[in-house]
């Protein structure tokens, strides 16, 4: 589960759950959620908007991160 905030406020929250041992290129072993100010933002497998910046979690992107999991700290 990730909180989304402005830096002092929570607006929303996202969860991602593997359904797969092999999640395969597009995402789609992993069930993605998003809601923000009270509104589902997306939800369902393979999702590109979740899949986007997480298909970077790859030893070609992030060496030490696997199968669409990785933490960046900034």
């Amino acid at each position: 589960m990730k909180e989304l905030t402005d830096g002092s406020n929570m607006y929303g929250w996202a969860v991602a759950v593997k359904l797969a041992s092999a999640s395969g290129a597009s995402g789609t072993g992993w069930y993605w959620y998003e809601e923000t100010d009270g509104q589902v933002y997306m939800e369902g497998t393979g999702i590109g908007a979740c899949t986007g910046c997480h298909a970077q979690a790859s030893p070609r992107f992030a060496p030490s991160a696997r199968d669409f999991v990785f933490t960046q700290v900034r």
